[in-house]
C-alpha cells in the first residue's frame, strides 16, 4: 500500500496487533482486545461450578471467568505464554488450571492465583489434565515433550501424581503397564481411568483401590475419535464416543443411533446418566467456492446415549470442549467462542466476528477496515471500538486490502479463482471488478484512486491505470506465489513470495527485475517508507532484512529474543525508518531509537534500529 495516508500510525499500528492474530494475542498491560470479545484465543476447557459461574481457559495462558452465566467474562492475565491445559473447580470460589508446566491455584473464585511449579515437573515433561475430589485430594498427570519421547522413547512414559494438601506437594503413583497419557477421570476417590496412546492405537487403563493395582481394559472400535471423546460420569458409567459402558470399561455397547461414521467425534459429556451432549467435526463441499470446509455439530441425548438428535449443525467454528450441568451445556472452542445450550436453544456468548482474519487498513485515526475468510469486511469509524460487518456478496476468502480515502477502497484474495472488488461508499456496498479462476490473488496496493497492482500465485501481476476498471497482466518473470506488493508511488514498487522471491519496478510494472534476499525463504511481509529504506520478513523460517538503497542489497536483521526463533516476525508496520512495531505469535515489538537490539518493554518488544 502506499504509504502516503492521513496520519493515525499509532493507531493503525495497534489495531493491526490486535486484529490480525486474534487467536494467539494474550491479555498484557495496555493493550485490549477490540475483536472477538471479551478476547480470540483459542479455548481448550470450559466448567460450569453453577448456573452462574462459569470459567474457561485456553491458549496463551487465557482465563475466563463469569458470575453472571457467560453475559461479562473477566480476562485473567496469568503473564504465561504457555496453554492452559485444564481446569478442576470443587465449588464457586476454590479450583485449580495448569500449564504445561505450572499449577495454579484460587480461593477467590478466580480473581487472584497462586502460581506454583510441582515437583513433578522438569524441563522434558508438561502437566495434561488434572482432578480435584475437594480442597486436599487431587490427582495430575505428566508426560514427556514429543522430542524426548521421539529421540527415546523407552525411558520416557506417562506419570500419575496424587497430592493430599491441595497441591502443595505430589507423589507418583506407579502405574504398570503406562505409556504416553492424555487424559484423565477421577469419578471418587477409589476409581481413576487413564486413556492414553501406545503403537497401534489407544490403551485404556482403571484402578478400583486409588492405584495400588491397574487393569488394562479393552478399548472399543473407534472411528475418527479424540481423547476428548472419552468421559466417565461414575465408576461403572462411561461413554467412548459412540459407545457405552455400564461396567467400568469391561465391555463396551455401540449407541442405536450416532453421527454419521464419517464424522470425527470431537468431545463428549454428560451432566447425569440419561443427559448428554457431542460435538462432531465433518467437512462438507461449497458448491461457491469449489472447495471444502470445516464445521463442527451439536448432538443431544435424553436418553444415556442410545439415541442422538442434532441441536445444531454448520458450525464454523472448531468446538474443543463441552460441560453439561444444571441442565445447561456450555460449549468452548477455537477464537474464543463460546456457546451454552438450554432447552435447545443454542445461544453464542461472545460479541464480534470469529472468522479468521488476513489484513487490515486504516487511513486515518479512525477510519479502516479488516478482510478474511469467506468474503469477510470489518469496518470501524471509532478505532476500532466498535467494528461492523459489511456485506461483499462473495465467499471468497480475502487476504489483502487497501483504502486510499475514507469513501474509496478495494479487496483482494482467492479460493480456486481470484477477485477483486472495489467500493466507493465506505464499504457500504461492494462491487466486483475482477474475476478470474486461472488468476489466484493475495494482496493489492493502489498508490492513488486510478494506479493499483495486485499479486498472487504462479508469479502473477495485475495491473490498472483506470481504478480497477481493466486490469491487465504484466510480466513477472517468475512462477513463485508472490505474498505482498508495496508502491510508494506509481512509478516505484516491490512484490516478494515464495523461495525468496523479490522483485522491483522503476516504471509502474512495465518491466520487474530481481533482487537477491539472503537466506529469503517464505518472504511474506513488505513496507518502505520512503524509495531507500524498506524491511521485508519471512515468519516462519526467521527472518527479518532490512534495505537502505531500495533493495539492491539486504541486511539481515538479528532477531535477539528467543520468541523470534520459535515464530519468526509474522507481520510488521514502521512508522518511520526508526519506529516501528513487529508481531509474532507470542510476541510484539516496538522500535523506538536507533540501535539494532530487541528487548521487551511490558506487552511490547521494541526493537531499537
Amino acid at each position: 500500500m502506499s504509504d502516503e495516508k492521513d496520519g493515525g500510525d499509532e493507531v493503525r499500528v495497534r489495531i493491526f496487533i490486535l486484529l490480525i492474530f486474534p487467536i494467539v494475542f494474550y491479555a498484557q498491560d495496555n493493550w485490549i482486545w477490540q475483536n472477538p470479545l471479551p478476547q480470540g484465543n483459542r479455548l481448550v476447557e470450559i466448567q460450569s461450578v453453577n448456573k452462574n459461574k462459569i470459567i474457561a481457559t485456553g491458549d496463551n495462558g487465557t482465563v475466563l471467568v463469569s458470575s453472571n452465566s457467560g453475559i461479562d467474562w473477566d480476562l485473567t492475565d496469568l503473564q504465561l505464554t504457555s496453554n492452559i491445559r485444564a481446569i478442576s473447580f470443587i465449588d464457586s470460589l476454590q479450583g485449580w488450571v495448569i500449564s504445561t508446566e505450572y499449577l495454579f491455584k484460587t480461593v477467590d473464585g478466580g480473581k487472584t492465583w497462586i502460581k506454583s511449579h510441582p515437583a513433578v515437573n522438569d524441563s522434558s515433561w508438561i502437566l495434561l489434565d488434572i482432578v480435584f475430589l475437594n480442597e486436599n485430594d487431587g490427582w495430575l498427570i505428566s508426560d514427556c515433550n514429543f522430542y524426548d519421547y521421539w529421540n527415546n522413547p523407552d525411558q520416557y512414559h506417562g506419570r500419575l501424581y496424587r497430592t493430599y494438601d491441595g497441591g502443595e506437594s505430589w507423589s507418583e503413583i506407579l502405574v504398570d503397564p503406562i505409556e504416553t497419557v492424555e487424559k484423565l477421570f477421577v469419578p471418587d476417590s477409589q476409581s481413576i481411568f487413564i486413556m492414553g496412546e501406545e503403537i497401534g492405537g489407544c490403551y485404556f487403563l482403571r484402578s478400583l483401590d486409588s492405584g495400588e493395582s491397574w487393569t488394562k481394559l479393552s478399548v472399543p472400535d473407534i472411528v475418527y475419535t479424540s481423547s476428548s471423546s472419552l468421559f466417565f460420569y461414575s465408576k461403572d458409567y462411561g461413554w467412548w464416543g459412540r459407545y457405552l459402558t455400564k461396567d467400568g470399561g469391561n465391555t463396551w455397547e455401540k449407541s442405536l443411533s450416532s453421527p454419521s461414521i464419517e464424522d470425527r467425534i470431537e468431545t463428549i459429556n454428560f451432566q447425569d446418566l440419561i443427559n448428554g451432549w457431542m460435538v462432531t467435526k465433518y467437512e462438507l463441499f461449497d458448491e461457491d467456492l469449489s472447495s471444502w470446509s470445516r464445521y463442527c455439530a451439536i448432538f443431544n441425548t435424553i436418553d444415556g446415549g442410545n439415541n442422538w438428535v442434532v441441536v445444531k449443525d454448520s458450525i464454523p467454528e472448531e468446538l474443543c470442549d463441552i460441560y453439561a450441568d444444571n441442565n445447561v451445556a456450555w460449549f468452548c472452542g477455537e477464537r474464543g467462542v463460546i456457546y451454552n445450550c438450554e432447552d435447545d436453544n443454542l445461544e453464542k456468548m461472545i460479541k464480534g466476528c470469529t472468522k479468521l482474519l488476513s489484513d487490515i487498513d486504516f487511513v486515518n485515526e479512525q477510519c479502516g477496515w479488516v478482510v478474511g475468510e469467506k468474503g469477510t469486511v470489518l469496518s470501524t469509524i471509532n478505532s476500532g471500538d466498535t467494528w461492523n460487518l459489511q456485506n461483499t456478496n462473495t465467499k471468497i476468502t480475502l487476504s489483502g486490502v487497501d483504502f486510499i480515502s475514507t469513501e474509496q477502497g478495494w479487496a483482494t484474495g482467492s479460493s480456486v479463482k481470484g477477485i477483486i472488488i472495489h467500493t466507493e461508499d465506505k464499504g457500504q456496498s461492494w462491487t466486483v471488478q475482477y474475476q478470474n479462476s486461472s488468476s489466484r490473488l493475495r494482496d493489492i496496493c493502489f498508490t492513488d484512486s486510478l494506479n493499483g497492482w495486485a499479486v498472487g500465485y504462479n508469479g502473477k501481476i495485475l495491473n490498472t491505470t483506470d481504478g480497477g476498471q481493466n486490469w491487465t497482466e504484466q510480466i513477472s518473470n517468475t512462477d513463485q506465489v508472490l505474498a505482498k506488493v508495496f508502491f510508494i508511488d506509481k512509478n516505484r514498487g516491490w512484490t516478494c513470495g515464495y523461495n525468496g522471491t523479490m522483485l522491483f519496478t522503476s516504471n509502474g510494472g512495465d518491466n520487474w527485475q530481481n533482487q537477491f534476499v539472503p537466506n529469503g525463504g517464505f518472504l511474506r511481509n513488505l513496507q518502505f517508507v520512503d524509495g531507500n529504506i524498506g524491511w521485508c520478513s519471512n515468519g516462519d523460517e526467521n527472518g527479518f532484512f532490512k534495505t537502505t538503497n531500495g533493495g539492491v542489497t539486504w541486511e539481515e536483521i538479528p532477531l535477539e529474543n528467543w520468541a523470534f526463533s520459535l515464530n519468526g516476525v509474522q507481520s510488521f508496520y514502521f512508522i518511520d525508518e526508526n519506529i516501528g512495531f513487529a508481531g509474532g505469535f507470542l510476541f510484539y515489538l516496538r522500535n523506538t531509537t536507533g540501535v539494532s537490539l530487541w528487548m521487551e518493554v511490558s506487552a511490547v518488544l521494541c526493537y531499537i534500529m
